[in-house]
């Protein structure tokens, strides 16, 4: 199903991380990987995220990583600012 590749580094820490994300199950690697993006993109991400593989979809479940304004915003009722500004 998975294969694995085998990469050379002489970078330990490089090797470190590619040892610890194998020992990981898929969903937790999927978790892990939608957070990251997230950081990537948005300079911020969810603190918690679980995925769920169902059939043929796959659903990541995301709590937290939201500003003290965004959080005042949704706490007033502006769901839509905040879900529109990044």
């Amino acid at each position: 199903m998975f294969g694995s590749v085998a990469r050379v580094s002489g970078d330990s820490r490089e090797t470190d991380e590619i040892a610890a994300r194998e020992q990981l199950s898929l969903s937790a690697r999927v978790s892990q990987e939608v957070v990251r993006t997230m950081k990537d993109l948005y300079g911020r991400g969810p603190e918690r995220a679980k995925t769920y593989f169902c059939d043929e979809y796959i659903f990541c479940t995301m709590s937290g990583g939201l500003t003290r304004d965004e959080e005042t915003m949704m706490r007033g009722g502006e769901h839509e600012a905040v879900a529109t500004t990044g």
